[in-house]
């Protein structure tokens, strides 16, 4: 019977971490493809300092979530974001256009690639 409780405490406590990483994941890379999608609009129009102070805050916004999210997502996929950022600051420095959407672009589909991977959905369990 001891066994059973126990059983049952440790399945429960791993529910629920899958539960908060999934929703953690997902609600981090909500409110950073928000500010994706603000800074391409401002290359877009060429605004290259509303484009790098947007940059500056999705940097700022993940940096603040970068330490719970190495627990949870693979790191090589966070390196990519990190270095698409990067990449992004010095397009917007070069005030070039093309390789700045291509970068953000990049970042979210990266992005939307580790949401997807985090939901609890069977083809993950399996």
């Amino acid at each position: 019977m001891k066994e059973t409780f126990v059983a049952i405490a440790i399945v429960l406590c791993i529910s629920l971490f899958c539960i908060f990483a999934s929703s953690y994941t997902a609600n981090t890379f909500t409110e950073t493809q928000i500010q994706l999608d603000a800074c391409i609009k401002s290359v877009y129009s060429e605004n290259w300092e509303k484009a790098e102070a947007e940059l500056d805050s999705i940097r700022s916004s993940f940096n603040k979530h970068d330490a719970i999210l190495r627990i949870l997502s693979n790191h090589r996929e966070l390196d990519e974001i990190e270095r698409g950022i990067l990449k992004t600051a010095s397009a917007i420095e070069l005030e070039n256009k093309d390789r700045c959407i291509n970068e953000l672009v990049s970042i979210a589909g990266i992005m939307r690639q580790i949401k997807d991977l985090e939901k609890i959905t069977v083809a993950n369990i399996l």
